[in-house]
């Protein structure tokens, strides 16, 4: 197991732009951890929660939807199906969102434990 310190100084060196801010990346890494799609209203419920426990300088008033479009297709995008939307990150989005998570703290580790976790 990696010192917290030195996978922070790898996911800072591996970084890409957008910024998803506190409760955006606590998202992606919740989607990355379910299995990179679910239904768009479990999304929904999870982003309310993150931003309500997350008190930040974010807008609170930004939805799932305005912070999807904000991120860009190319690394989570909303998809319909016959049985409803569905939140989907790519291949592409997993790693940004892996990384943005172990910056940010809140990244889910093996069996939904947080990180930081004691080393």
């Amino acid at each position: 197991m990696l010192p917290r310190e030195f996978q922070r100084q790898c996911a800072e060196s591996q970084i890409t732009l957008p910024t998803p801010r506190l409760v955006g990346a606590a998202f992606v890494s919740w989607l990355a951890k379910v299995g990179h799609d679910e239904k768009f209203s479990k999304c929904e419920k999870k982003w309310k929660l993150y931003t309500k426990n997350f008190k930040t300088e974010e807008p609170e008033n930004r939805s799932l939807e305005e912070f999807i479009v904000e991120m860009g297709s190319d690394l989570i995008f909303i998809n319909g199906y016959s049985d409803g939307k569905y939140v989907i990150l790519t291949s592409k989005g997993n790693k940004w969102a892996t990384n943005w998570g172990i910056y940010y703290e809140v990244g889910r580790g093996h069996h939904g434990h947080f990180t930081p976790r004691p080393y």
